[in-house]
């Protein structure tokens, strides 16, 4: 291992900054805030050898917490590889506090305008890799096509507008179709269907 040896490689690199914007996406801007923070100040304690967090408060600048040129570097070396974002080596000095950092990591992560149905299609990304990832008997076949035609079904009726008005109904029915026989939906679609 030599010194490039700690950098990500660029595919690691968009990786984790894709998988950080993803779980910020989900969260208010405060709490993406205080969680960049929460990493921001996990990993100025360890560059200082800090046991917690504690001494290191949000809005000390890092001067005062003791940091110097080869410190800061090595805390926006942490910071990049953990999130997989290009920092320039004066980035903790241009950004002087704990609390700066996370409020530019959160702008650079969770970017004004980004597509706020990215998370929904990267969760749609793992369900697919699970469900690729293992066999399926027969019956459990079965019974994933069922939910999903399930689902399916409801995200059509929604788009349309035609869903049912009652909320609690269409989940009892959902749950009807999801535990029925094979014999119980061939007669809900003969019932349903004019011959």
């Amino acid at each position: 291992g030599g010194r490039g040896s700690a950098r990500p490689t660029a595919a690691t690199a968009a990786r984790q900054s894709t998988d950080w914007a993803g779980k910020l996406s989900a969260l208010t801007a405060e709490e993406q805030h205080r969680t960049l923070l929460d990493l921001v100040r996990t990993h100025a304690a360890a560059v200082l050898g800090h046991a917690g967090t504690d001494a290191v408060r949000a809005d000390a600048p890092f001067q005062d917490l003791g940091f110097d040129s080869l410190t800061a570097v090595e805390l926006r070396n942490r910071l990049s590889a953990a999130t997989g974002l290009r920092l320039p080596a004066t980035f903790i000095f241009r950004h002087p506090t704990p609390s700066a950092i996370a409020e530019e990591l959160r702008t650079q992560l969770c970017p004004v305008g980004a597509d706020p149905s990215a998370p929904l299609f990267g969760e749609l990304d793992k369900l697919e890799t699970v469900i690729a990832g293992h066999t399926h008997d027969e019956d459990t076949r079965g019974r994933l096509v069922a939910r999903l035609q399930s689902l399916l079904w409801r995200l059509d009726d929604t788009a349309s507008g035609a869903g049912d008005t009652d909320g609690d109904a269409a989940d009892s029915e959902d749950r009807d179709l999801e535990s029925a026989s094979d014999d119980e939906l061939f007669e809900l679609i003969d019932r349903e269907l004019p011959s």
